[in-house]
């Protein structure tokens, strides 16, 4: 039998979203020397507010690392924080307090090497620009070890256990730069893919380091998915085909939209569950796509094949894995391709695969943000359209 605000938060979830309000925050795990920044209010009780570490609300248009540099900043008052990495997301409920739902995004941040630390000290501090005005809510900081994270309150300590294993996979003098290399289909040992992952799952890993450093630092990751939501219905139910380690189809899920994403990677797969856990994920093969067959039988407003998608598919398939993708989406719904046009999935080549996947060209771009076509671009974005309606 469940009981009090147990009770409540499992009533809640059986509820529409539209009943509380969303919100978008930033946690910071401010870490130096295995120990992390926190405080508690002094104009609280502990027992109402715990212990806490910087977070808060992203302005409109911020993008969410520079959110979690200037709330760590301003909420410490320590200067030289630079972020490390991305951690993770999840969604909190702050019902029956308020009808709020804070989808948070956690970030790793450092005290920039040769800035002094006292990891003893206890300082006051005030915010500096307190919402709605009147005063400055008042705080102590203190540098807590990693080990008693534990006592953080409104579930902040879930993502310490990750920030310490980045902590302790690199030194803070010794950062690896972002790895940019490009990766280029390499045959193996499964015969519908070339993407090097599947036979060296190492590759996957730094893949998905990549797209976490890229995102901590700020990078647009983005624009991918930002054409799919303005294509998109409210709300839409959206196939990320090919979707690697979330990055479009979870941008998708936050914006509000159902998302399901597909990869034969399961080390993707996994990182796309452990950083946007809104949207779900599932390790199947494009050229046998069978959502049905994996619980997901309702059909999709549209699908997405991000980047170079279909360059990783063996040659000889490429149209059946257009076809099978082409086959969960509603009559009238649309398929987004990115191809390159000079070697791999080539426009002529997608051109000639549309009309055994039911589906007719609508507009052709040559880049995610729209530049016109022409015959001298070296990228091309498809937006195709489903036939009948």
């Amino acid at each position: 039998m469940l009981a009090g605000r147990t009770a409540y938060r499992v009533l809640m979830t059986m509820l529409p979203s539209r009943l509380a309000t969303r919100s978008e925050k930033v946690v910071c795990f401010i870490v130096r020397d295995e120990h992390l920044l926190a405080f508690v209010h002094l104009d609280h009780p502990l027992e109402q507010t715990g212990v806490q570490v910087p977070a808060g609300t992203l302005n409109q248009g911020e993008d969410a690392a520079g959110g979690a540099l200037r709330e760590a900043t301003e909420e410490s008052g320590l200067a030289g924080l630079r972020v490390v990495t991305f951690l993770g997301e999840d969604d909190y409920d702050l019902r029956p307090q308020r009808e709020e739902v804070m989808h948070r995004r956690f970030f790793l941040l450092e005290v920039e090497e040769g800035a002094p630390v006292d990891l003893a000290a206890r300082w006051e501090h005030a915010d500096p620009d307190p919402t709605g005005g009147g005063a400055a809510p008042r705080w102590e900081c203190f540098w807590l070890p990693l080990s008693d994270a534990h006592v953080l309150s409104c579930a902040q300590s879930r993502f310490v256990g990750t920030a310490s294993q980045v902590m302790s996979a690199a030194t803070q003098s010794q950062r690896a730069p972002v790895d940019r290399t490009a990766v280029e289909p390499v045959a193996g040992d499964h015969a519908s893919t070339l993407w090097p992952g599947i036979s060296h799952p190492e590759h996957s890993l730094r893949y998905v380091e990549r797209f976490r450093s890229m995102s901590a630092l700020g990078e647009d990751i983005e624009g991918e998915s930002r054409l799919i939501d303005v294509l998109a219905p409210r709300g839409a139910r959206l196939l990320d085909a090919g979707c690697g380690s979330g990055r479009h189809g979870g941008h998708l899920a936050r914006l509000g939209h159902r998302v399901v994403g597909v990869d034969l990677d399961p080390v993707l797969i996994e990182a796309a569950r452990a950083d946007h856990p809104s949207a779900t994920w599932l390790v199947a093969d494009l050229v046998t796509l069978d959502l049905e067959a994996l619980g997901e039988p309702e059909p999709f407003d549209g699908a997405l094949l991000a980047g170079n998608v279909m360059d990783f598919v063996s040659p000889c398939l490429r149209a059946e894995a257009l076809r099978r993708i082409a086959a969960h989406v509603a009559p009238g719904g649309f398929v987004v391709v990115g191809c390159r046009v000079t070697r791999g999935f080539t426009p002529a080549e997608l051109d000639s695969a549309c009309s055994a996947a039911l589906l007719s060209l609508e507009q052709r771009f040559a880049t995610w943000d729209l530049q016109p076509w022409t015959p001298t671009a070296d990228f091309c974005v498809s937006v195709l359209r489903k036939d009948g309606s």
